[in-house]
């Protein structure tokens, strides 16, 4: 039942506070209550309203004071609080002259004050100050910079005051003589331009125009700097009026001329710095990537006369990045698999534990010309590819990953691909890298391609390795693709997306799960603001053609927050096959956190023991694995309602696979090191 106010004839229900622990504190709050019935009584359920206190004695706000500004801050609570060592006085039956004054404020409190508003107006003078600082030296015009420069003369810079400009002149002075090292001009648009003689260069547009007086007194300071470089200028002061000159000429001469006076201005600039700090314009760059593509050697016979500064070889061939791309160079065995002989130098023992990731990719047949060579064709035909076979290294022991080799085809058989396979395998055994296992997609040349690595030709978890008879060499079918067929096999299910399926813990049981239930759970729960089934998306649950390829997409489906989801909303909104539909998402949920796991501590992180590493003691997770695979097996069985052919072989080498490898692992590596596939 709700707190009532103790005091008498008090039926006020507002803000309530309770008594205090401390018996003496308890004793006083009841004596001013008139309630002296209560003393040395359990008292704990009684309660006393706002209205008797004083307004200051009820704390609604904290105040604070800004350590940045000064300012006093007040945060609203929660809710009301009493004040420390405050007691009811404010009482229906008593006069107010009986009422307590309200504290004053302490000594530590008005100190706090006092320093805040002194900052306040330490502030607000700052501000002031600055304003007053930057309105006499912002510049709007000509008349501007010369009252500034009328208040702050420049120590190191004589001016000279004229209607339409101010010329400035910089003068360096000795013992014996003085020399006038440069003349500016500011022009009635505020721009600084440099004087050589009667000729005006505007080299200096960085300082352009001129905004205020630090702008004005940074520029000034910086080509007086420059100006008392003991290093020679004259050369450059004549390079820049021969670059004034020819920019001159831009505006007089025909416009096909155009692209001559830049080259040769850039040519001049070239002038300037030394052979190995030379910075060439794009333009000059193309002009002389495309000579050096035409003819290597009539560039380097241009480059050595000394008639034209141009990039050296080197540059160009860094610069175009030119790459041989023949397949039928990369085929040759003095270049077959170069870029890992050279890579694996610098690798440890760790990083040459490797499983080979085999995938294909479909690539637009056309050819191209790149770096002085025509790519685009297939090794084995004179058509162009359409298919790049990627052979790609995963340290088993380490997060090193890399490509050793691309195959472009055109219509590759399987005994094609074993042969590479094969070779690829023996070539990196022979530079040191222990190939543990091969793992590709589903393909069935794939698998074809596998199944030669046995006589006759079989498909199975392991084969005898091509380099060493007494070592297997395992063959895993990428979970990811074994994923995406799960649902999609559960979309094309000819029976309304239905999956008949035995029951996990006893098999003569049979369950149904419907695609149609996880569709009801977000029709359900789309316009709720909190959402068991959070996942869920439309693209998720109606996919394309294009999207039933998205990996990101079925893990919104097959989630452990479907199955929460489904066993929350089932029974209340008459889900059909909740119970069913939400065990099904749960077995492959398990598989998948099995297989997906790739650092060691992630099942302790999401504390889900079928996420930590597999190891020896990993008791929990070789039973589901076990009993994952007889489930598949009496799976198998059903006549309709279930995975392809395919997906479900697949499935089931996956698993036994991975047993058998990680059995391997414990037998071989004895030390305490954990692998991922």
């Amino acid at each position: 039942m709700p707190f009532k106010c103790c005091v008498n004839q008090c039926k006020d229900q507002k803000t309530l506070f309770s008594f205090p622990k401390e018996e003496s504190r308890k004793n006083e709050w009841l004596h001013r209550l008139g309630r002296k019935d209560l003393l040395n009584k359990n008292i704990k359920n009684y309660r006393v309203c706002e209205l008797h206190f004083q307004e200051g004695d009820v704390k609604r706000s904290e105040e604070v004071y800004s350590e940045e500004t000064g300012q006093l801050m007040a945060v609203p609570l929660d809710r009301p609080r009493l004040r420390k060592d405050v007691t009811p006085i404010s009482l229906p039956s008593r006069s107010s002259f009986q009422k307590i004054p309200p504290k004053r404020i302490s000594p530590e409190r008005k100190r706090q004050r006092l320093e805040c508003e002194m900052l306040q107006s330490a502030i607000a003078t700052s501000i002031a100050s600055e304003e007053i600082y930057w309105k006499e030296r912002t510049f709007s015009n000509i008349a501007d910079v010369t009252n500034f420069l009328t208040k702050h003369p420049l120590s190191d810079w004589t001016a000279s005051f004229k209607p339409e400009a101010i010329f400035l002149f910089f003068i360096l002075e000795d013992a014996n003589s003085s020399e006038l090292k440069c003349g500016l001009k500011i022009s009635n648009e505020l721009k600084l331009i440099l004087l050589h003689g009667s000729v005006e260069s505007s080299i200096l547009n960085f300082f352009s125009p001129l905004t205020n007086a630090v702008q004005l007194e940074n520029g000034l300071k910086e080509i007086a700097k420059s100006l008392t470089d003991p290093i020679d200028k004259g050369v450059d002061e004549k390079l820049n009026l021969v670059n004034k000159t020819l920019n001159s000429l831009l505006s007089e001469l025909p416009p096909e001329t155009h692209n001559t006076i830049k080259f040769i201005t850039d040519q001049v600039n070239l002038l300037k710095t030394s052979k190995n700090r030379h910075r060439y314009s794009w333009e000059t760059v193309l002009f002389s990537s495309l000579i050096h593509s035409i003819s290597p050697h009539c560039y380097k016979f241009i480059q050595n006369s000394g008639n034209l500064i141009l990039p050296s070889s080197t540059t160009i061939r860094r610069v175009c990045s030119k790459f041989s791309g023949d397949p039928q160079l990369e085929q040759h065995n003095a270049h077959f698999l170069h870029y890992i002989k050279m890579k694996q130098q610098f690798l440890n023992e760790n990083d040459k534990i490797v499983a080979i990731l085999l995938d294909e990719i479909h690539i637009k047949p056309y050819m191209d010309y790149k770096g002085g060579t025509v790519v685009g064709k297939s090794y084995n035909s004179a058509d162009c590819a359409t298919t790049a076979h990627v052979f790609m290294l995963s340290a088993i022991r380490s997060s090193y990953k890399d490509v050793a080799h691309i195959l472009p085809a055109c219509r590759l058989t399987a005994e094609v691909l074993h042969g590479f396979l094969q070779k690829i395998i023996l070539e990196l055994e022979n530079m040191g890298f222990k190939v543990v296992t091969v793992v590709t997609d589903n393909n069935a040349i794939n698998r074809k391609a596998m199944s030669f690595f046995s006589n006759p030709p079989q498909i199975c978890e392991s084969y005898k390795h091509p380099a060493d008879n007494d070592r297997p060499l395992f063959f895993i079918i990428d979970t990811v693709h074994i994923l995406k067929n799960i649902r999609n096999n559960w979309l094309n299910q000819k029976n309304g997306q239905i999956m008949v399926y035995p029951d996990f813990d006893d098999f003569s049981i049979k369950r149904e799960a419907r695609f149609e239930a996880v569709r009801t759970l977000h029709l359900v729960e789309k316009d709720n603001l909190l959402k068991y089934g959070y996942t869920l998306s439309l693209k998720a649950l109606f996919p394309t053609t294009i999207e039933r390829q998205n990996v990101k997409l079925v893990l919104q489906v097959f989630n452990q927050s479907i199955v929460t989801a489904l066993r929350q909303f089932g029974p209340r909104k008459n889900l059909i096959s909740f119970e069913d539909t939400a065990i099904y998402l749960q077995i492959f949920c398990q598989w998948w956190d099995i297989v997906n796991t790739k650092t060691l501590l992630k099942g302790k992180r999401s504390r889900n023991i079928f996420q930590e590493p597999l190891t020896k003691n990993s008791t929990q997770i070789y039973e589901f694995l076990n009993k994952f695979t007889l489930w598949l097996d009496h799976w198998k069985t059903f006549e309709d309602g279930k995975l392809t052919k395919e997906t479900h072989h697949a499935i089931s080498q996956s698993v036994s696979g991975l047993i058998k490898l990680s059995e391997y692992r414990g037998k071989t590596f004895s030390e305490r090191r954990t692998f991922f596939v």
